[in-house]
């Protein structure tokens, strides 16, 4: 079924966007309030830029996307990205900080995006995606999604609900604000990563895996340029950085074999 211009003209508005902010966050993290409303440490900066790149990435790529089978997972980690990141703000702002134009900006956007992304996943609820021809996910790599996504998913509700928690266990020292920011987008990165595990090739999942890959590339490149940022010795650093390596080589590999399973065209 093709996609209308409409959904991609959506999905090229966020993906502007998120390269706004992730431009900022990553490449000169000390203008970060130019970007988001709230200040945040180079090392969060970049980590904040890391997601938005990574939604820059897969929402330019979902923009291409030639058939509804490859957006699977593209718009419930809009949905979830966005909508979290709406209902947590609000509980961080002062009464200052809505004088500042750019925090309206923030309110208004992460509070349409969300409905939309939801008002497109309704109206195509009764779409049928043909089967793939392409091959179906190896058994490794759904081993790998499955787990991916129940420990982002797991990480992402402790982040949201229970952040003092996750506080004693974060790597480098981390507020109670950014706990509960960061929940939004490592849940969508759950999310998708489990409904790429049930989907029927890596194929049709390379839009969200490329997502993926850049946001576990882009945070072990910041992790290894503050690493001096991280508790030393510490077994939540360790983790952090073989979790980070151990990802970004898997991605990279799943979406070789991607494109080596893909369908060729005459």
């Amino acid at each position: 079924m093709a996609i209308p211009r409409a959904e991609k003209a959506f999905y090229v508005i966020v993906a502007l966007s998120a390269l706004w902010i992730g431009s900022w966050c990553y490449v000169n993290p000390a203008y970060v309030r130019t970007a988001l409303p709230w200040f945040a440490p180079p090392l969060h900066a970049r980590f904040l830029g890391a997601v938005y790149l990574s939604a820059t990435t897969f929402c330019f790529c979902s923009a291409f996307a030639r058939t509804r089978a490859e957006l699977c997972a593209v718009l419930p980690m809009i949905a979830i990205w966005t909508g979290v990141v709406f209902v947590v703000t609000p509980f961080y702002l002062t009464p200052a900080d809505y004088l500042r134009p750019p925090v309206w900006i923030w309110l208004v956007a992460y509070f349409i995006y969300p409905l939309i992304a939801l008002w497109l996943m309704w109206s195509q609820r009764n779409d049928t995606v043909p089967p793939s021809p392409a091959r179906t996910v190896p058994g490794w790599a759904r081993s790998y999604l499955l787990i991916q996504g129940i420990v982002l998913s797991a990480a992402a509700v402790l982040l949201l609900l229970r952040p003092a928690l996750m506080i004693e266990a974060w790597p480098w020292k981390l507020t109670l604000q950014l706990a509960q920011i960061y929940s939004g987008p490592i849940l969508c990165y759950g999310i998708a990563s489990l409904l790429i595990s049930r989907g029927s090739s890596l194929a049709q999942a390379r839009i969200a895996l490329v997502g993926m890959c850049v946001f576990a590339l882009a945070v072990l490149a910041a992790s290894i340029i503050h690493r001096a940022t991280f508790v030393r010795a510490s077994l939540s650093a360790t983790l952090w950085f073989a979790g980070f390596a151990a990802a970004s080589a898997i991605l990279v590999f799943m979406l070789a074999r991607s494109r080596a399973g893909a369908p060729r065209t005459a």
